[in-house]
């Protein structure tokens, strides 16, 4: 039979390397969830600050478009005046040519 002996000696490495696999390990851990947290903060100020430049970007079109619609609509009003200034020629001439 076999006995097996108590080496104190051995236990105390298996706790020691045991010990300092969790302390390493923790460190890691740490380390890994500040950076994916860094990481993660980082993209979604290049992400927002992107959000942000094309919202502005909207924003000066619009305004852009609003200021073309405008430009046209008095276009289209100054060339109403215009066709009823020509239509009015028209009517005095055909009058006074009647007239002579």
């Amino acid at each position: 039979m076999e006995t097996t002996t108590f080496n104190p000696v051995e236990m105390s490495r298996g706790v020691s390397e045991f010990g300092f696999m969790v302390v390493a390990s923790s460190c890691f851990l740490i380390t890994s969830v500040t950076t994916m947290f860094l990481y993660i903060r980082w993209l979604m100020r290049i992400i927002n600050n992107i959000i942000e430049t094309q919202q502005q970007s909207l924003k000066e079109l619009l305004q852009s478009s609003k200021e073309q619609h405008l430009q046209h609509e008095e276009q289209i009003e100054r060339q109403k005046d215009q066709g009823r200034t020509l239509d009015e020629i028209r009517s005095i001439v055909v009058i006074l040519a009647k007239n002579s």
